[in-house]
C-alpha cells in the first residue's frame, strides 16, 4: 500500500479565542461556562502529533495540558501500539454550584476547590496515568438524606493507572 505524507499539516498551529462559552447539556439543563480566553498549540509532523491546550473561565478556573501521540502524518494512519506516548494536564477548579447541575436532586449547596495535576506516559498499548488531586474547603448538601458534608482537612489523592488510591 503507498504511504502519502501530509505537507499541510507539518505546521504549527497556534489558533487564540478570547470570550464564548462552554456548554454542556446533562440531565438537569443546560450547564455553561464563560470562556475568558481559549489557547490551542499543535503540530503534526513525521512520526508524531503533538499540541497543548490552555483554557481559563471566567468565573470556574484554568487548566492546562499538553500530549504527544505516535500518529505519523501519513495515510493511511497507523499508530504503532508499542510507541510512547505522553501528556500532562494541570488545573484548579472553583465549584460553586457546577456539581447541583450535574446531579440534580440529589446535591445541592456544593463548594470547593479541585486542583489536578495528572501525567500520561507509557506506550498506546500499555499507558500509564499519575498524578494528584486535592480537594479543599469543599461542602455539599445531600437533600434525600438530609446530610450537610463539609471537608474537615485538605483532600489528596494519588492517581495510579486506572484506579484512584484515597
Amino acid at each position: 500500500m503507498q504511504q502519502r505524507t501530509i505537507i499541510a499539516m507539518a505546521m504549527l498551529l497556534d489558533p487564540a479565542l478570547v470570550g464564548g462559552e462552554l456548554q454542556w447539556e446533562g440531565e438537569g439543563g443546560v450547564i455553561a461556562a464563560a470562556l475568558r480566553q481559549t489557547e490551542l498549540t499543535w503540530n503534526w509532523r513525521r512520526e508524531r502529533l503533538e499540541g497543548g491546550l490552555a483554557v481559563t473561565l471566567a468565573e470556574y478556573g484554568r487548566a492546562r495540558g499538553s500530549f504527544s501521540l505516535p500518529l505519523p502524518a501519513r495515510f493511511p494512519l497507523v499508530i504503532d501500539p508499542a510507541a510512547p506516548v505522553r501528556g500532562e494536564l494541570a488545573g484548579t477548579l472553583q465549584e460553586d454550584g457546577l456539581l447541583m447541575a450535574l446531579l440534580p436532586g440529589l446535591v445541592q449547596e456544593t463548594r470547593g476547590t479541585l486542583q489536578v495535576d495528572l501525567r500520561l506516559g507509557g506506550s498506546w498499548e500499555n499507558p500509564d496515568l499519575g498524578g494528584e488531586a486535592r480537594l479543599t474547603e469543599a461542602a455539599a448538601y445531600l437533600p434525600v438524606a438530609g446530610v450537610r458534608l463539609q471537608l474537615a482537612r485538605q483532600g489528596r489523592s494519588q492517581i495510579k493507572a486506572k484506579a484512584v488510591n484515597v
